[in-house]
């Protein structure tokens, strides 16, 4: 079914719309929760997750622009950030928490909601895109560290690298990612 034909059925019939939505999309919605929860938080964490992403494109569909990007995109993103979210929730909980020691999580625009204005989330592209620019292992370092909240020893398991190039590593990028975004004109609120 063409998202299209999806938008137009959730308009004419919500509740008839919402089940085909959901059969569609919560696979996609669903896996994206699990790669983000699962190594801290329970299957019953990212099924919430998921139904908490549904439920909040439900309360806010008009706000949806199909000409920005496609319903899949769009669920999936919001499923990234509802993890994300949720994943930072359950560290504290755990007592483990991962401070931000070089840029603060408000330096750094990760939409809390999916529903934000839509220069949000272009900066958040543009972001994004600069940081895969940067290449590897520095775009992995900067994602894992900033926005999965991930130690400099369990980035550097991951990597086979020192936590001390880790954290070296990700000073560096996160210069280098600073000047770039200034050279484009992405001004970090």
């Amino acid at each position: 079914m063409t998202d299209e034909a999806l938008l137009l059925e959730i308009h004419k019939n919500p509740s008839k719309g919402f089940d085909l939505l959901f059969k569609e999309y919560s696979a996609t919605v669903l896996n994206v929760c699990r790669r983000v929860l699962l190594s801290i938080g329970t299957e019953e964490d990212a099924q919430e997750c998921a139904s908490d992403v549904f439920v909040a494109f439900y309360k806010n569909r008009e706000s949806f622009d199909p000409s920005r990007c496609s319903l899949k995109g769009f669920l999936a993103f919001s499923a990234k950030n509802a993890a994300i979210d949720r994943y930072r929730k359950l560290k504290r909980e755990n007592g483990k928490t991962s401070p931000i020691d070089l840029l603060g999580e408000d330096e750094l625009p990760l939409a809390e909601s999916a529903f934000k204005k839509s220069e949000d989330r272009e900066k958040s592209r543009l972001i994004a895109a600069a940081i895969r620019s940067l290449g590897e292992p520095d775009s992995t370092i900067l994602m894992r560290k900033y926005f999965l909240g991930e130690s400099a020893k369990e980035i550097a398991g991951r990597l086979s690298l020192a936590p001390a190039a880790v954290q070296k590593r990700a000073q560096r990028a996160l210069e280098k990612l600073k000047n770039k975004l200034t050279r484009e004109g992405v001004l970090l609120d």
